[in-house]
């Protein structure tokens, strides 16, 4: 796993501005102070988004996993 680190206002302008994901500055614990959506985005190696996925639906989870093989075919 990889997971975002850095300052809090860099962290929800990407969020916000970057991935176009909505986020809650609200209601978090020290550990994690942002709450997110349950939305995955999928960016390429261009820094392009190449798509959103629901990341509790198991069809969008395996049309994810497509995806990247896809994306990783095309580094080659």
């Amino acid at each position: 796993w990889l997971f975002l680190t850095g300052p809090y206002e860099e962290i929800q302008q990407l969020a916000l501005a970057g991935f176009k994901l909505p986020v809650e500055a609200t209601g978090g614990t020290p550990e994690e102070p942002i709450i997110h959506s349950q939305r995955l985005v999928l960016v390429d190696g261009d820094a392009q988004i190449r798509g959103y996925y629901d990341g509790t639906d198991s069809e969008a989870q395996l049309e994810l996993m497509r995806d990247v093989a896809r994306l990783l075919r095309e580094r080659r």
